[in-house]
């Protein structure tokens, strides 16, 4: 983890950054923007929070269809409730109304038990393959490339005698997408098939008003 001073934050200074190359070009014309448009939009990954995900699609179906239909890949951010209400929820939201779909990734915040948990393993396969974000991301077709980054902020707490600090942890899993013709009959989800890594065992003091904090829902 980053140190305190080094610590991303979202009070960026200062006016935006100037649009500078091709997207500064297209700003001049409109009919560049037009020709332009498809070509973007499927080279384009987009980041939204998971909460909601289920108000764009309709906004682009009602407002923008070719922009849904040329639709590639779609980053979820948030916590991970927005998800896991329902684990068919995210593959009936995306899978089944963006046609083209390719990559689909979630990052952000995960129950600490996913990463911190005593069975550190279940079997040979880590424990984070049993969260409920991947469960979820398992609803997917084996064609699409499935990627997870879970950060988990396990709260220290003070026993009297001693003070444990707080622990942050992170696991990453990838599932890449396989053509029609590699599935052979497979879920896309067997050990060959998904790449995990678990960075938790990973220590930090933490004040009580530490900046990051605030961008940390309880």
């Amino acid at each position: 983890m980053c140190s305190e001073s080094d610590r991303c934050t979202y009070q960026i200074p200062g006016p935006p950054p100037t649009p500078l190359g091709l997207l500064a070009l297209t700003y001049t014309c409109r009919l560049l923007r037009s020709e332009t448009h498809d070509m973007v939009h499927q080279n384009a990954t987009y980041s939204l929070s998971a909460q909601y995900l289920p108000l764009w699609l309709k906004h682009l179906h009602e407002h923008a269809p070719q922009q849904l239909k040329n639709l590639r890949r779609v980053t979820l951010t948030g916590r991970n409730k927005y998800i896991c209400s329902n684990e068919r929820w995210l593959a009936e939201q995306l899978q089944d109304q963006v046609p083209q779909l390719e990559g689909v990734a979630y990052q952000g915040q995960v129950d600490p038990i996913w990463v911190f948990g005593y069975a550190a393993r279940d079997g040979q396969r880590p424990i984070c393959l049993r969260s409920r974000i991947a469960q979820a991301m398992k609803s997917f077709s084996p064609k699409i490339t499935v990627a997870i980054e879970g950060h988990a902020w396990y709260k220290g707490r003070d026993y009297g005698y001693v003070w444990e600090s707080d622990r942050q942890g992170t696991f990453r899993i990838l599932r890449k997408g396989k053509p029609g013709n590699d599935i052979n009959g497979g879920t896309g989800w067997e050990p060959h098939d998904v790449e995990v890594e678990m960075h938790n065992v990973f220590f930090r003091k933490s004040k009580r008003n530490a900046p990051w904090k605030k961008w940390w829902p309880h």
